[in-house]
């Protein structure tokens, strides 16, 4: 669940427990939509771990789920975008002893937000919050820098304000087969790029 921010955005993701932090770090960039291009720490039990330099934390490429002993109903954290301060609160539903279990992402609730939504933590929702032609007269304002006044305005607000409007035209959209089709290879690389290479 994405902190601090309403309407609440939620993913399930279901991990075998043999799986790294780093590889779960993956899956969650995936599963949010997010590109990866920030740095990241996990947080669990006031011990840090993370696979970025220059980060100063224990390396989550060395370190599984199943070696943290998590319990059911216990929790930890992962801040993401230290500018940003897109921080995640992660909880364990369950334990499952199925060792066959592979990554995949169960449930999800709201569209990320974008990058650029950053400022705010309150989130457009519902289905009369806005109406179609705000979202065009603000992107006819965007694309010509000027407000419905005439007036020229800071294209960064604009920007920002569109984006806002996006994720309230985007709601709940979120292709969750294509994000299944995906996760298996790409943690399935990123731990053999470990294997080979001790890194992403």
């Amino acid at each position: 669940m994405l902190r601090g921010v309403s309407p609440l955005i939620v993913r399930t993701i279901e991990v075998p427990a043999a799986v790294t932090l780093a590889v779960l770090n993956r899956a969650m960039l995936v599963c949010f939509g997010w590109s990866g291009e920030h740095l990241h720490e996990f947080t669990v039990r006031a011990v840090g771990y993370s696979s970025d330099w220059p980060v100063d934390a224990h390396d989550s490429r060395n370190v599984t789920l199943h070696s943290l002993e998590l319990r059911a109903g216990e929790g930890f954290w992962r801040a993401y975008d230290f500018f940003a301060s897109w921080n995640v609160d992660v909880r364990v539903e369950a334990v499952p002893a199925d060792t066959a279990v592979r990554i995949s992402c169960l449930s999800v609730r709201r569209a990320r937000p974008t990058g650029m939504a950053r400022r705010t933590r309150r989130l457009p929702c519902g289905q009369n919050a806005h109406s179609l032609s705000e979202y065009i007269e603000c992107l006819l304002q965007l694309r010509a820098h000027v407000n419905k006044d005439g007036h020229r305005v800071d294209p960064f607000d604009l920007l920002q304000r569109f984006e806002a409007l996006s994720l309230w035209v985007l709601g709940d959209r979120f292709d969750k087969a294509d994000v299944n089709g995906r996760l298996p290879t790409l943690c399935a690389k990123s731990t053999s790029h470990n294997d080979q290479t001790n890194g992403f």
